[in-house]
């Protein structure tokens, strides 16, 4: 997809990391291109970062699946839900 497509709440990987959109902003240029400024927050570290996209920039959306689930019990084994 491209960086023009990205809505806040999104979850998408880039480089390697899973990054949710917290906030996307256009930003239109008067001399050049316009660029879309947004902050990510990483799934797993739950660092922030800004990043800039040009409009045509190829963005991989996450493919994830979600479930409501019901924490139980943590053990040796792992983590246990129904």
């Amino acid at each position: 997809m491209k960086a023009s497509e990205l809505k806040k709440g999104m979850i998408i990987n880039d480089e390697g990391a899973l990054w949710r959109v917290i906030e996307m902003e256009h930003n239109p240029s008067g001399r050049g291109r316009a660029v879309y400024q947004s902050v990510l927050k990483g799934i797993l570290s739950g660092k922030v970062i800004n990043k800039r996209f040009n409009p045509t920039d190829a963005v991989e959306k996450a493919d994830l699946d979600s479930k409501k689930v019901q924490y139980l019990y943590k053990d040796h084994a792992g983590y246990h839900f129904m």
